[in-house]
């Protein structure tokens, strides 16, 4: 083991004494993004212990010290990128347990991610950069038991794990880390098992970060959530609640006169919905009224087709409004009477029920005979042209009569 001790710790030097001037003319001013480390843990290598956690080998062979070192490239503050190397011993616990030796050397490229970024944990992640890590690479075993003396063989090693690094200062930072092993070999304690053997390890150790003086290595430089306020900017904020604060007096006002409005136009569509309920009450009574109009005129109407109501005499008290034709006049009712009575029978086929529409009416001391009544004028062409075949001086009369007639005619229009 302590061969590999030598030759790790050569690398180390050699990295050491080699690197800074290739960083120096590479790296960015203020930003370190190369480290190495040299640490120092225990392997532990159990049989089966909790689960797996501290190991799982056939033969136990308990827990024991290893050494390694590493070179580390940050990419990003997040992401860095490691070659390390490391090497111990495993060696049967019990006394009573089969024997071996096997020392190991093993190297492996890992993936390490930062989180005290991506946590953003503010004052704690400028002095505590927990992370987690993915290995993979190569583990040479020198195994000697007593049945074999000495055997090589090498095995693929697969490592997850996480650790946390406590900022010193720009040079240096300590860090302490849990790993598990998996291997693919069954034969790492000298007796081949159903499974593949695994160790885990607990190590601590110091990094050192190279680059310029003065400058930080990348994944301890924090993004601020928060950015100082500048004079121009204090300003601008000031300009904006400025207008904000116009903006929302005139809003309000605004919203006042929309109050003012709404109330007026509530006013107002109270007036005329009182308004309109009275038109549509007006509206009812000129309806019902019109009803009633129309209803006469309809009876009017149906009374003037059956013609007017002639009584035993043949005489009719009074003539409504509509067209008549005069047959006859004279002071005598029995002269009057035959008139009717001839002139009834002449309009049989012309009239439809002569005897309604032929009559008698008294005007002071006339007795007049009249056809009627008739709605239009031309209706009454057909009776005044029969009538005028026997009484030549027949004519057409309508009533009502004009004005200075009136008082004339009272005697049959009431």
């Amino acid at each position: 083991m302590m061969r590999n001790i030598t030759v790790i710790s050569a690398i180390l030097a050699i990295t050491a004494f080699s690197l800074p001037e290739y960083v120096n003319a590479q790296q960015d001013e203020g930003t370190k993004r190369w480290t190495i480390s040299a640490y120092g843990g225990l392997s532990m290598a159990n049989a089966g212990r909790y689960g797996g956690f501290l190991g799982d080998f056939d033969i136990s062979s308990g827990y024991r010290p290893m050494f390694g070192g590493s070179i580390s490239y940050e990419f990003t503050p997040m992401v860095t990128g490691q070659f390390t190397m490391f090497t111990g011993k495993f060696q049967n616990e019990n006394s009573g347990d089969p024997g071996y030796t096997n020392n190991y050397f093993g190297y492996q490229v890992r993936g390490i991610l930062n989180t005290n970024n991506l946590l953003q944990t503010y004052t704690i992640s400028r002095s505590l950069n927990p992370y987690l890590f993915l290995g993979l690479g190569v583990l040479n075993s020198d195994l000697e038991t007593a049945a074999q003396p000495e055997r090589s063989f090498r095995a693929v090693i697969f490592t997850p794990g996480f650790g946390t690094k406590i900022y010193i200062n720009n040079w240096v930072d300590f860090f302490i880390q849990y790993e598990m092993n998996f291997t693919r070999s069954k034969q790492l304690d000298g007796f081949v098992g159903d499974i593949n053997n695994r160790f885990g390890a607990v190590n601590a150790g110091l990094n050192f970060n190279i680059g310029k003086r003065g400058a930080q290595l990348s994944s301890w430089q924090i993004q601020e959530r928060g950015v100082p306020l500048t004079q121009e900017d204090v300003d601008r904020f000031n300009q904006t609640t400025e207008r904000v604060t116009t903006v929302e007096s005139r809003v309000n006002d605004q919203q006042r006169r929309i109050n003012e409005l709404d109330s007026k136009i509530d006013s107002r569509t109270s007036t005329l919905e009182s308004r309109i309920e009275r038109l549509e009450g007006r509206q009812d009574n000129y309806d019902e009224r019109l009803t009633n109009l129309e209803q006469r005129v309809a009876d009017d109407a149906q009374r003037r087709s059956r013609g007017l109501d002639v009584d035993g005499a043949g005489m009719v008290r009074d003539l409504p409004d509509g067209h008549y034709v005069q047959v006859f006049a004279a002071t005598s009712l029995q002269s009057a009477q035959n008139v009717r009575r001839n002139t009834v029978e002449m309009l049989r086929g012309v009239l439809e029920v002569p005897e309604t529409m032929v009559f008698i009416a008294q005007r002071r001391q006339f007795y007049e005979v009249f056809i009627g009544v008739f709605n239009q004028f031309p209706e009454t062409t057909n009776a005044l042209r029969t009538a005028q075949g026997t009484y030549n001086d027949a004519f057409v009369i309508s009533f009502p009569r004009p004005t200075h007639l009136r008082d004339v005619y009272r005697d049959i229009r009431d």
